[in-house]
């Protein structure tokens, strides 16, 4: 029966079941019931079903582009980067100038941490979006990529690259970037690439708190706030990234007033209820562990920034706890917070206190040497 299905239907049937990829505890068996092993595998997973979809196509129109992009992005899933590689030279060499070959052949590149090569693919994708091969036209064809999605990987290109490639005359080069103007350019490029991808309607935790640190680099608190409040659930996942949320709303009033210090104290004291939970079960910090550097950077920094606070406030005997916090939790690195021993020196003088304002790189990369 399948391969007497229109070879449009049949991949957009495949590219159906792709979509239905385990995702934490949501899966076809949960959501639909699926428990056949001719439908799923033991992870829950419907590539038995893709399999028999894709080969019923490869029958059918084994030249047909799309099959090899559904194959490329079977084979990404499952993170074989060679064979997805594989299968989108068989779409390019079909179409050369087919918009979603192209955006995969830059998300694979993307991938291997090419950024130049990435960069080409990617902008070449969205050069033939508009000019699509005769077989996108039938009416069952279905896209499965969109413009939006092309932006956004080019913004990420500057934003991850960002001290690692330089920009000339729409080209992209692979060469450090060696000052702080040329970096902040970089982060200018990634901000109009996210700009377009959200103006095409894409959105992604992702995009929103690298767009919100974008602008909170450059004094932009109030844009900043406007893009991370779409990260409730990162927040609860993530709480280290209220320590952005905190700092932002601190710094909100920058040049008008005031920021909004309870806010600020507000996401501190929640980060701190949530993480200083988890520091207690530690009894050695290791440092080769990452979760670790995590935990004890990040609550030093908010106690730090909570005594920023209590100073601003005129709680003073809070204040000086929150310091003498920080500084603990930098001594269990071996480490010393400097921002919280200068702010408890000048305390008594009523001098404006320091805040850290280092935040997290982005939503799964801590810090920028952690990339």
């Amino acid at each position: 029966m399948l391969p007497e299905i229109p070879s449009p239907l049949l991949s957009k049937l495949a590219g159906y079941y792709l979509d239905k990829r385990a995702k934490g505890d949501s899966n076809v068996r949960i959501d639909y019931g699926v428990t056949s092993p001719r439908l799923i595998d033991n992870n829950d997973n419907l590539d038995p079903a893709i399999m028999e979809v894709l080969h019923a196509l490869n029958e059918r129109e084994p030249d047909y582009p799309q099959l090899h992009i559904q194959f490329a992005r079977y084979h990404h899933a499952k993170q074989s980067l060679l064979e997805m590689e594989r299968y989108l030279d068989k779409a390019l060499a079909l179409e050369p100038k087919y918009f979603s070959a192209l955006h995969l052949k830059g998300e694979y590149y993307y991938q291997t941490k090419e950024p130049v090569k990435a960069y080409k693919h990617l902008k070449e994708a969205l050069e033939n979006f508009g000019s699509q091969p005769e077989f996108t036209q039938d009416e069952f064809y279905r896209e499965t990529e969109n413009p939006g999605k092309t932006n956004m990987y080019l913004g990420n290109i500057f934003y991850y690259f960002f001290d690692k490639v330089k920009s000339r005359e729409g080209a992209l080069d692979d060469e450090i970037a060696d000052n702080e103007i040329e970096k902040m350019e970089n982060y200018s490029f990634a901000q109009k690439f996210y700009t377009n991808a959200l103006n095409l309607n894409f959105t992604s935790p992702e995009l929103y708190y690298n767009m919100g640190r974008i602008n909170y680099l450059k004094g932009e608190y109030t844009l900043a706030l406007n893009m991370w409040l779409h990260l409730y659930d990162d927040f609860v996942k993530s709480p280290e990234l209220m320590l952005a949320l905190g700092n932002a709303f601190y710094n909100s009033g920058s040049g008008s007033g005031p920021g909004n210090y309870e806010a600020a104290k507000g996401e501190y004291l929640k980060l701190i209820s949530v993480m200083e939970y988890e520091a207690d079960k530690i009894r050695t910090v290791d440092l080769s562990k990452v979760s670790h550097v995590k935990l004890f950077q990040t609550l030093s920094s908010a106690y730090n920034n909570l005594g920023a606070v209590y100073q601003n406030t005129g709680e003073h005997g809070k204040r000086d706890l929150a310091y003498w916090k920080a500084i603990d939790y930098a001594q269990k690195m071996n480490q010393e917070n400097e921002y919280a021993r200068v702010n408890l020196a000048r305390s008594n003088r009523d001098a404006e206190p320091i805040l850290d304002k280092t935040i997290p790189f982005s939503i799964d990369i801590y810090r920028e040497d952690m990339r």
